[in-house]
């Protein structure tokens, strides 16, 4: 009898300590195909229809979301800026070909350091950068000098404002951020230690950080709130960046090839993908990307005319 239940005990040992190594194994698996579970993270939640507004696959886009839920939208072929209501409704319009007030000639990003109060263009033909107001009033601007460090500028191609109003601006050409103040006068140059594939659009976060996309749309380049150099990322997947957005807690990233979002810590480590749905019978077809507020992720549709707003949801 004692040599039986020696046996039965031998055997519950064996079934519990399996049942661990199962329990603990499935625990300490990460999940391989995390992006299959993006529904569990966000749901377009918001369709916003903008058909009044002329788009196209030809022209360059940025949007902003303001304090408010308004939105902002740069049309480089249109050289103009719209605002539009948190329900699509145009409230303001400024622009149309020119290098005088009001005018611009093709304005390629925006960017604000204060939520919206106050909008920064980046005007690239005309070499300036134009500030105005939340209802699009024109303020002032600076004129971007044809050689800052010495070094003679070419296209220019995004622009980023920090916390205390320092303005960063890509020059490809010499593959290298632009450092002004609020005034314009030139501060100084982020290089990258020579890391840089031509630089292209760019963002800043809450704490400092900057974001940088290669030009090629095959990498993505991390610096510190002083400009030194962290981290080179370059996506597996022969992803094609074509935006980026941040906010407190996630960056993001456009890829054209897939028509997805990608999602990432702010230290630029991949977590999953936002992959837009097809819309009826015509395929969502986005072209830029904004952060919006408490935690939505915008999108612009320009097959469709629409603004998706994904949210983010408990699992």
């Amino acid at each position: 009898m004692p040599r039986f239940e020696c046996k039965i005990n031998k055997i519950l040992l064996i079934l519990i300590s399996f049942s661990f190594l199962l329990f603990f194994g499935g625990q300490n698996c990460p999940a391989e195909k995390s992006p299959d579970s993006t529904a569990k993270f966000y749901q377009a939640k918001t369709i916003i229809n903008i058909d009044s507004i002329k788009l196209s696959e030809s022209s360059q886009y940025d949007m902003y979301c303001d304090y408010s839920g308004n939105l902002f939208i740069l049309l480089e072929d249109q050289n103009s800026i719209l605002k539009l209501s948190e329900k699509g409704a145009l409230v303001e319009h400024i622009g149309g070909f020119g290098f005088g007030i009001r005018q611009f000639n093709a304005p390629v990003a925006m960017a604000s350091p204060d939520g919206g109060l106050n909008l920064y263009i980046l005007d690239s033909e005309n070499r300036r950068v134009v500030r105005l107001t939340n209802s699009l009033k024109w303020i002032d601007q600076f004129q971007i000098g044809d050689e800052p460090g010495g070094k003679t500028i070419g296209e220019l191609t995004g622009i980023a404002i920090n916390s205390q109003k320092e303005i960063f601006i890509s020059d490809p050409r010499n593959l290298r951020i632009l450092k002004f103040n609020q005034n314009g006068r030139f501060l100084e140059e982020i290089e990258g230690r020579s890391k840089f594939i031509e630089p292209g659009e760019i963002v800043i976060d809450d704490e400092g950080y900057l974001y940088v996309t290669g030009r090629n749309g095959e990498d993505l380049f991390l610096f510190d709130d002083l400009g030194n150099y962290l981290k080179r990322y370059s996506p597996k997947d022969d992803d094609s960046i074509t935006a980026i957005a941040v906010d407190r807690s996630y960056f993001y990233y456009l890829d054209s090839k897939s028509n997805s979002v990608k999602v990432f810590s702010k230290k630029l480590s991949y977590l999953f993908e936002i992959k837009p749905r097809i819309n009826g019978d015509s395929e969502v077809v986005p072209a830029e990307i904004a952060a919006g507020r408490r935690g939505r992720i915008l999108l612009l549709d320009i097959n469709n005319n629409r603004i998706y707003g994904y949210d983010p949801v408990e699992k």
